[in-house]
């Protein structure tokens, strides 16, 4: 595959093409001006997921989410011939593991998928 086509099938946005230098300048000062805040922001997002052995009452909590995480089932449903996947309540702390990966948790009801 040529260096152009895969630049083109990839990387390529047509809209970016409106973008000027300005956009670009602004955009930077943006940046620089809540740098320090999307810092810590972002530091203390990932000392909170990965150092959760600093306090040993942290440590009592992990293992609590955890077992609330196995609490966390699913089952395959069919009304009318359509097949649904119904999930079990969150409970305890399973929801805090889901915001501290930034995502909502699945559906209580869902179309079922094969995949």
């Amino acid at each position: 595959m040529l260096f152009g086509s895969h630049w083109l099938k990839n990387v390529f946005f047509p809209p970016f093409w409106k973008l000027r230098v300005q956009h670009l300048y602004r955009t930077l000062d943006i940046l620089a001006r809540h740098k320090e805040a999307l810092e810590t922001a972002l530091f203390d997002a990932r000392r909170d997921l990965f150092s959760v052995d600093e306090r040993p009452e942290d440590n009592l909590r992990w293992a609590e989410m955890l077992e609330d995480l196995k609490a966390l089932h699913g089952i395959k449903l069919n009304l009318n011939g359509k097949p649904f996947l119904l999930r079990t309540e969150l409970k305890g702390l399973a929801h805090k593991a889901f915001e501290a990966v930034g995502v909502r948790p699945p559906a209580r009801v869902q179309p079922w998928t094969d995949q």
